[in-house]
């Protein structure tokens, strides 16, 4: 059991460093998937599940965090969710996320075990739908990112 929570915190060690170099595409007004972190899913025993994938999003705005920032006496800034996407049966689940302040500094931390996942149905026209098509296709996301990283310079020629 010892040696489960030791490996348990290393993961949740290395998952968590992996976030902070993250390479974030923005997908709409406030929501961003980390290009990185799209990898084939590993549950808590180190199988690996090849109909799912495990990817970070990163949250900023809109005040979704009015009652989590009254209950801690904190302004969010910003949230980190990983979920988990099953292509066998086309649903999603959040294994984990964090919240932080305008410093960087955790807010909030959860994370699940395989057995208290619940996964849902992806509903059509919904964020988690694009979310799904984007990991799907990391090539897209990848290019949605170069994208992205060139837009601002074109911006800035043209308004010379």
């Amino acid at each position: 059991m010892k040696k489960f929570i030791i490996l348990l915190l290393i993961i949740l060690n290395i998952t968590v460093a992996s976030c902070f170099g993250a390479s974030w595409v923005q997908v709409d007004d406030n929501n961003f998937i980390d290009k990185d972190s799209i990898k084939i899913y590993v549950d808590n025993q180190g199988y690996m599940n090849y109909n799912k994938r495990v990817f970070w999003t990163k949250y900023e705005g809109n005040g979704i965090y009015k009652d989590l920032e009254k209950a801690t006496n904190s302004k969010i800034e910003y949230g980190l969710s990983q979920y988990i996407v099953d292509y066998s049966n086309n649903t999603i689940a959040t294994k984990a996320g964090m919240t932080y302040d305008k410093e960087g500094k955790p807010v909030s931390s959860y994370s699940y075990q395989d057995y208290e996942i619940e996964y849902q149905a992806i509903a059509p026209n919904s964020n988690a739908e694009l979310w799904v098509e984007l990991v799907k296709k990391p090539r897209l996301l990848k290019k949605l990112y170069k994208l992205q990283q060139t837009s601002p310079q074109q911006n800035t020629d043209t308004n010379e």
